[in-house]
């Protein structure tokens, strides 16, 4: 647990100074001149990052061998990098931010099961 400990407090100083040095001075300056472009077709928005969504969780499913635990690393990392970072810097409500970390733990927990019924993998273990 020592180590566990060592690394993770080294990973996390390392990846606060390394974000914030590049947020503020990289990031920050791009996105203050990018105008926003036009907005595509919702339905045409959500197909594509859908599939690309998919792609992503093969890949990690590829590592873990357990696409329900794949589909979960998916919506614990975007909780934690959207429904965690925004509320607490006030740019969303803790209630949506909530509402949307459920919404991803079980829209991606069944994609998943699917994934997993579909591409023939063992069922996972408790």
């Amino acid at each position: 647990m020592n180590g566990d400990m060592k690394a993770i407090g080294g990973a996390a100083v390392t990846g606060f100074v390394l974000f914030y040095v590049l947020t503020t001075y990289v990031f920050n300056p791009v996105m203050a001149n990018d105008a926003p472009g036009q907005a595509m077709n919702p339905f045409l928005t959500l197909a594509v990052t859908s599939v690309v969504g998919v792609l992503i969780l093969s890949w990690i499913n590829g590592a873990v061998r357990n696409p329900v635990k794949s589909g979960a690393i998916i919506a614990i990392c975007q909780i934690a990098l959207v429904d965690l970072y925004y509320p607490m810097g006030g740019q969303r409500g803790w209630t949506s931010a909530a509402v949307s970390a459920a919404v991803l733990l079980v829209g991606w927990s069944l994609v998943g099961m699917v994934y997993g019924k579909l591409s023939g993998a063992a069922p996972a273990e408790a």
